[in-house]
């Protein structure tokens, strides 16, 4: 059981890592609450390596944790060899229970939907969030068929990401429950999403005919469907860099590419109890 105890260690920081969707707030904004501590009992000895599951990734691979979460998701031999296994999984209701290596099955995440989501209160967010990371990141994956919310835990350790645990648990329970579950209705009713924009959308976009030149104007709504551009469906994620969501009537929701170089920058605002889709940039 040599292992233990350092393992441990590593599971109540990345437990309480990520300060986003499962952020503790007072009594009175609902019922959110961070990740449980994995109790020690449940945790066996961390179970080698096998030879052939082993790879060796440059050495930046690990330095942004964007290029780290690509590899991890599209090569299965690098998952196996950077997930800490037997990996816990707190369910809830005090229930934890850990998977084998031999039980494992590949996580693509979002490598085969051609994108991903992320989730920040403002644009500083996004331009700093993903380059200043410590040593612990989560990914969200919000499921499209049911109200849950899978977190995986990621934590570095001498230079090295892996996987060090996860948490299943009811997505309203995060703190971004409230703008998701207005944002599946927002991309499945076309009614409802025409209520929900602003009077004039603004938007930006690159100019065709300038590399360095942008085109910005405004949108109304018949404007919006007919040159809007396509927004994120199915399962969302969310990678918790270490935003925050202090304030609750702003979110930036930004849709990247996962290997085409497309960013779309979506911005909703909440106002008299109604979120609306309010600026849109590319």
């Amino acid at each position: 059981m040599a292992f233990v105890a350092p393992l441990l260690a590593l599971l109540l920081v990345v437990a309480s890592a990520c300060v986003g969707g499962t952020e503790r707030v007072p009594a009175d904004k609902g019922d959110v609450v961070p990740p449980r501590p994995i109790d020690s009992s449940l945790v066996d000895e961390v179970e080698p390596p096998v030879p052939d599951t082993v790879v060796v990734l440059p050495k930046a691979v690990d330095e942004f944790f964007d290029d780290f979460i690509f590899n991890f998701a599209s090569n299965p031999r690098v998952q196996m060899s950077r997930t800490r296994f037997p990996l816990p999984i707190d369910e809830g209701d005090s229930v934890v229970r850990t998977v084998a290596r031999k039980a494992w099955t590949h996580e693509p995440f979002f490598v085969e939907e051609d994108y991903y989501t992320v989730f920040f209160n403002n644009a500083e967010q996004m331009e700093t969030a993903p380059s200043a990371v410590g040593d612990s990141v989560d990914v969200e994956r919000y499921a499209t068929a049911s109200d849950t919310v899978d977190i995986y835990h990621f934590a570095r350790q001498a230079g090295l990401w892996r996987l060090a645990a996860m948490t299943r648990r009811p997505a309203r329970r995060t703190l971004l429950w409230d703008f998701i579950s207005f944002y599946r209705q927002f991309v499945a009713d076309s009614a409802f999403q025409r209520h929900h924009l602003a009077p004039t959308l603004r938007y930006s976009t690159v100019d065709p005919d300038d590399d360095f030149g942008r085109i910005e104007g405004t949108l109304d709504a018949d404007q919006w469907f007919a040159f809007g551009p396509e927004m994120p469906t199915g399962t969302l994620t969310n990678i918790c860099y270490g935003q925050t969501y202090l304030n609750r009537h702003h979110m930036l929701l930004v849709k990247r590419g996962v290997s085409n170089g497309l960013l779309d920058v979506f911005t909703f605002e909440k106002a008299d109890n109604r979120w609306r889709l309010t600026a849109y940039e590319n």
